[in-house]
């Protein structure tokens, strides 16, 4: 399999063709995959992990507000919930994206329940 072939394969499946695939390469690509295949660019998802918890947490809390929940309490207490790591390690495990992600060795996709 080809660095980008899982790249191709996420778009396919996701019935989406990103106009910069360098992102999204970007985004599959874990540090430690980087440390056993060096790259010019050396580009990882680690800065994408960061952007992608802000939009998860924005889109949370716009959920939230447009169902009626409107305190900062109840709304912090729900998006906490809403975005807790097992939920969307779950998502991503029914799904089978780990598939797609160059994790490098010994490192494989996180294990739920």
């Amino acid at each position: 399999m080809t660095e980008a072939e899982p790249a191709r394969n996420l778009e396919k499946y996701i019935g989406y063709t990103f106009c910069n695939p360098t992102i999204l390469e970007e985004a599959l690509t874990r540090r430690a995959h980087l440390n056993e295949n060096p790259t010019p660019n050396e580009m990882c998802m680690n800065p994408l992990a960061t952007l992608g918890d802000a939009v998860l947490d924005t889109i949370s809390v716009y959920r939230l507000y447009e169902k009626g929940i409107r305190t900062v309490k109840e709304l912090t207490e729900c998006k906490i919930s809403e975005v807790r790591r097992e939920r969307t390690h779950s998502f991503a495990d029914q799904h089978k994206l780990g598939k797609y992600v160059h994790w490098g060795k010994g490192v494989s996709p996180p294990k739920i329940g």
